[in-house]
C-alpha cells in the first residue's frame, strides 16, 4: 500500500513556529527530541505537522505549492517542542502547522482539461522521465477518476501505453499517484486513460 505524504496547495503554508537556528544545526529530527527555546504564534492545542517545502509545479491552474508532511511535534510547555515521529532533517525552511488544519491547506483548484497528464513530481525539480513506483503530480482535468483508481499511462512519443499509475491523493483537479508498472519510456506530459 502507498501512503501520501504530499500536499498540493495553492497558498504559501507558514510555520505556527519558530526554532532558534543554533537547534537546527545540532539537531537532526527524531522521536523524543526536545528543542528547547521556541517561539509559538499561539500554543498548540493539539499535534503540530512538520512540513518542508518541496518543488512548485505548473498546472493549469496557475502554480501550486507543494509540501511534504516529514513527521509530527507537540508543544512541551511554553517554549519546548517535543518531536514525536520525523523522517528528514530539520532546516530554517521547515514549517510547523497544526495538524487539523493540513486538509484545508490542500487545494481544492479544478480546471477543465479535457486529457488526464502526468505533471511532473516530487522527486527531482523539473522531472522529465520517471520510473517504477515513483511518486507523480497529475492533472485529472475534468475527468472522474477517483483515489484507487489505476490509470493506464499512453505514451506521447509512440502513443502506446508505456505504464500504469494508481491516484493515491486527489485535490481537486489535481492527484498525487504512483507509477505501478512500466514497461518503456514514461514522461512528463504523457496521457492518463481510463484501463481498458
Amino acid at each position: 500500500k502507498f501512503l501520501n505524504n504530499i500536499i498540493l496547495s495553492d497558498k504559501v503554508i507558514s510555520s505556527e513556529v519558530t526554532i532558534p537556528l543554533d537547534a537546527i544545526s545540532k539537531d537532526r529530527c527524531g522521536a523524543d527530541q526536545i528543542i528547547k527555546g521556541i517561539t509559538f504564534k499561539r500554543l498548540p492545542q493539539g499535534p503540530l505537522a512538520i512540513i518542508e517545502k518541496i518543488n512548485d509545479v505548473n498546472s493549469p491552474s496557475g502554480i501550486l505549492f507543494a509540501y511534504r508532511i516529514i513527521g509530527e511535534a507537540v508543544a512541551d510547555g511554553p517554549s519546548n517542542l517535543k518531536i514525536t515521529q520525523c523522517q528528514s532533517v530539520l532546516t530554517a525552511q521547515t514549517i510547523f502547522a497544526h495538524s487539523s488544519l493540513v486538509p484545508q491547506m490542500k487545494t481544492q483548484k479544478t480546471n477543465h482539461s479535457p486529457e488526464a497528464f502526468l505533471m511532473g513530481g516530487p522527486d527531482v525539480y523539473d522531472q522529465v522521465l520517471f520510473t517504477f513506483h515513483q511518486y507523480v503530480y497529475i492533472n485529472l482535468g475534468n475527468n472522474p477518476f477517483s483515489v484507487g483508481q489505476t490509470l493506464s499511462i499512453k505514451s506521447q512519443l509512440t502513443d502506446k501505453v508505456n505504464g500504469r499509475v494508481k491516484i493515491i491523493e486527489k485535490f481537486g483537479s489535481y492527484g498525487v499517484g504512483v507509477v505501478t508498472s512500466i514497461n518503456n519510456t514514461v514522461s512528463r506530459g504523457d496521457t492518463l486513460l481510463q484501463n481498458e
